[in-house]
């Protein structure tokens, strides 16, 4: 099944203890990212860079051996930017695009891009933290929410992921 995975699943493979259940469901299902969350994970390598160049080359090695495995999402950005455009208009959803906004190093806040391509490429959301999308999810629907760590459907699963039907989105090849 394809999902579209967000910074802390793909993030807990390069973990050296990674949640045995997290590990299965990457292995057992199709992976597919925004560039939002690429982003974060290319800043964090950065950050970690400034203390310990070393574990820095190892997540750049890592992360550019999972380019051909996790593609990113591609061909429907024009939609995903209006359904963004949307959630940034949302007051009540300010907290989940503008997080600790007095931070040193403020966090991307990545899930309102992620829930914008889940929506416009219509593909479920894969996490291992869902309070942020579940949050969206209240404003605008997601077409699904599934917590690797746990398991399980956090949103209404609809029907078809679990009998695996199609969303026409076709997976793009890595280059």
């Amino acid at each position: 099944m394809t999902f579209i995975g967000t910074t802390c699943l793909v993030s807990e493979a390069s973990k050296p203890r990674p949640n045995p259940h997290v590990v299965e469901f990457l292995a057992n299902n199709s992976i597919v990212l925004p560039l939002a969350v690429v982003t974060e994970i290319e800043r964090g390598i950065l950050r970690v860079s400034i203390n310990d160049p070393q574990r820095s080359c190892r997540l750049r090695d890592w992360l550019s051996s999972q380019k051909k495995t996790w593609p990113l999402l591609q061909g429907r950005d024009h939609e995903a930017a209006k359904v963004l455009a949307e959630m940034l208009e949302c007051r009540p959803l300010r907290n989940t695009w503008l997080p600790q906004p007095k931070a040193r190093y403020p966090k991307l806040a990545h899930h309102v891009f992620v829930a914008a391509s889940a929506i416009a490429y219509d593909l479920p959301v894969a996490t291992v933290a869902t309070e942020s999308l579940l949050a969206i999810d209240g404003f605008f629907p997601l077409p699904g929410i599934y917590c690797a760590k746990s398991s399980s459907w956090t949103s209404a699963t609809p029907e078809r992921w679990i009998s695996d039907q199609p969303t026409g989105y076709a997976i793009p090849s890595a280059a």
